[in-house]
């Protein structure tokens, strides 16, 4: 039995590479580096036994982490995390919710408000980072970040109009499997250690999954 599921996961390791040795190959025909992106944000759902939230929850960003990864020289260019303080929700935020957050990221919520920056803010120095690059997402990175920009009435970064999304990428291999997965776990599926992954992100044993940097160094 331990033979037939050792078997199982190399053959979805062989296939899980070859897609994204193929994908790899089409993003970085013009530019060697790809920046992988992540967000942690507030939402509806918090503290209302929902793990996550639907498409109609309001959402608002309070992290935002990138790596600009080099795919030619296999190691990070450059990487990018800012903390936003949010302005839209942030009276939404009771103490039951604060407390929900905290137990799934490992933010604190005190300096988020102390020390995060204007959405604007932040997002220039992300359109400034981002470039020309291509940018990849787990998921509904790009829309929650489309979101943030409606709201502050912020053009999006045409860059960020139409993201590479990997999850609907890995569901078409197994959704059964990559369904259960998401970006602060990718680095395992391709046997990568959490040690090379903290050293990529050039960052401290502190991070973990569910930050944006982590997560982000994780997928790249």
């Amino acid at each position: 039995m331990q033979s037939t599921s050792i078997a199982a996961e190399g053959d979805r390791r062989a296939h899980l590479t070859r897609r994204i040795t193929a994908l790899l190959s089409d993003l970085t025909k013009t530019n060697d580096e790809v920046v992988y992106l992540d967000t942690e944000y507030i939402h509806a759902a918090l503290a209302e036994n929902r793990y996550r939230p639907t498409e109609k929850d309001w959402k608002e960003v309070v992290q935002i982490g990138a790596v600009k990864w080099n795919h030619r020289l296999h190691r990070a260019s450059d990487s990018f995390v800012r903390l936003v303080r949010p302005k839209i929700h942030l009276n939404e935020m009771d103490a039951s919710k604060i407390a929900d957050f905290e137990k799934i990221t490992p933010l604190k919520w005190s300096e988020i408000i102390a020390h995060g920056v204007d959405f604007p803010i932040v997002y220039e120095e992300l359109r400034q980072f981002i470039g020309e690059s291509a940018v990849v997402v787990m998921l509904g990175d790009g829309v929650i970040l489309k979101q943030d920009c409606e709201a502050h009435k912020l053009g999006l970064a045409r860059p960020l109009e139409h993201p590479t999304r990997l999850k609907p990428i890995l569901c078409e291999l197994d959704e059964a499997y990559y369904s259960k997965i998401w970006s602060g776990m990718l680095y395992q599926e391709v046997g990568v250690l959490l040690e090379q992954v903290l050293s990529a992100a050039g960052s401290s044993e502190s991070r973990s999954e569910h930050d944006g940097l982590f997560d982000a160094t994780s997928m790249a």
